[in-house]
């Protein structure tokens, strides 16, 4: 069905409107003759509250007619004075009958970007089950409504990612079935997006198969693997290969299903364990750098008898030096640099020489994009003086409740060196996706300036291909 959008005004602040957003919507369908489900609000400001909606285009039509006529129908009088509606605003509040020479301009269904961008949709932890029990049921229900309603979502905000980053936790359980359905999944989300946009995704700890973990193995490194020089001979001594590639068997299913992915234009992984690559984009040199913070997760019982931590992976995970350095020199020349990985850089989960490593190695790149946190979170990696690297955890696609399931989108506009982060969040109530809007904004997405030197070397980039 054709859809449209219109502006409607109401005499009330963003805060109250959203008390009563749900009766609003009701009210608004009723009148307009169509369902809740086929109504989306997908942009608020300030002011009035201006709403920009959008609905089915016969409705909408129909709908503005009604509010422009010079004798409104009785069932627009009965909306506008709805007291239902009316309660949640402060006293004085009305829904606005717009005034008989103003028009609501529909929008145009396409509108392109004021500068050049750079565009991404960041997803992660989708934790994608295949054993068709109530949790394997509800998934695919949330999901199924992330594909019906991204098009719609990202078309409001005028955004066409052109990379797609996944950081990890795609599967439950790292089993085949699982990766099976996480294919076709990712398929039909790159089809489901107008301009095909490139795929990049890395392990995280639930794309681990726990049955092809080796207990004693794991009891073994944990004891062995307490100093750089030690991750260092472990991950390039040919007198360690044995121990190396027992390790990696944990990944065996994972990396079946990364190389499955090379036709959705997934890099291959040009290290044993981790990917790098560079291309050319818009003028601009990009790196991405596919890190791997899975490679020591391990199940939950390989614990020595005397352990009182009850996740092991807690303060024992690894990225290690060789992956680090590798992935810091293959993007040393490219105007854009980006990492991803699954855990939070410089987090309590790896061991403590790790972090330091970390924090020298990853303040080289301009974003860190991870998951594995369920919910949206930013920071900033720097070591003494050195400019910020942004870090942007996307929160979790699918969890199960009470975790929220949100993801998230950035927006770089190469000549003014701004940045815009807009984000998502599912409500179970109505089924939909939301723009979530933040204290303070008054609309979604909020923009900040990009770290300086970031912008010298993309007007640089500018300047050379000029």
């Amino acid at each position: 069905m054709a859809s449209v959008r219109f502006e409607l005004i109401l005499n009330t602040e963003p805060e109250h409107f959203r008390l009563i957003e749900r009766r609003f919507l009701t009210a608004l369908a009723t009148v307009m003759k169509t369902q809740p489900s086929e109504l989306w609000i997908i942009d608020i400001h300030r002011g009035c509250t201006i709403l920009l909606i959008q609905g089915p285009a016969d409705e909408v039509r129909a709908f503005i007619s009604e509010m422009n006529a010079a004798e409104p129908s009785q069932e627009v009088l009965a909306f506008i004075t709805n007291e239902n509606v009316r309660r949640g605003f402060r006293l004085d509040a009305i829904v606005h009958r717009v005034k008989r020479l103003r028009k609501i301009d529909l929008l145009p269904a396409e509108q392109g970007p004021a500068s050049e961008t750079v565009t991404w949709l960041h997803l992660s932890d989708l934790h994608f089950r295949a054993d068709g029990g109530g949790d394997a049921y509800v998934q695919d229900a949330v999901t199924a409504r992330f594909l019906e309603h991204l098009p719609i979502l990202l078309s409001a905000q005028r955004i066409s990612p052109e990379f797609i980053f996944f950081t990890g936790d795609i599967a439950f359980s790292g089993q085949k079935k699982e990766y099976e359905a996480a294919f076709k999944f990712l398929d039909t989300l790159l089809k489901r997006i107008g301009r095909k946009p490139r795929l990049f995704f890395v392990p995280g700890n639930h794309d681990v198969t726990w049955q092809m973990v080796n207990k004693e193995l794991d009891i073994k490194l944990r004891r062995d693997l307490t100093s750089d020089l030690a991750v260092s001979k472990h991950l390039l001594d040919d007198s360690q290969s044995f121990d190396r590639q027992a390790g990696f068997l944990r990944l065996q299913e994972y990396n079946g299903f990364a190389d499955s992915c090379a036709t959705l234009q997934q890099p291959a992984r040009n290290h044993e364990y981790f990917y790098t690559t560079a291309f050319e984009h818009k003028g601009l040199k990009i790196g991405i750098c596919g890190l791997n913070s899975a490679w020591r997760c391990t199940r939950k019982d390989s614990l020595p008898a005397n352990e009182l931590i009850t996740d092991p992976d807690f303060g024992s995970l690894l990225l290690g030096k060789p992956q680090m350095r590798t992935a810091v020199e293959a993007m040393k020349d490219c105007d854009l640099r980006i990492a991803l990985m699954h855990h939070p850089a410089l987090d309590s989960w790896f061991k403590d020489f790790d972090k330091q490593a970390q924090a020298n190695s990853l303040s080289e790149f301009d974003y860190v994009l991870r998951g594995h946190e369920h919910v949206f979170i930013d920071s900033v990696i720097g070591r003494w003086n050195f400019p910020y690297t942004m870090q942007l955890s996307a929160g979790a696609l699918y969890q199960v409740d009470p975790w929220p399931k949100i993801f998230s989108a950035i927006v770089i506009e190469l000549e003014t060196g701004m940045q815009t982060v807009f984000k998502w969040k599912y409500d179970s109530d109505d089924e939909k996706w939301h723009a979530i809007i933040d204290v303070g904004q008054d609309q979604p997405g909020y923009r900040g300036v990009l770290p300086k030197r970031l912008v010298d070397r993309l007007a640089a980039s500018v300047h050379r291909t000029a």
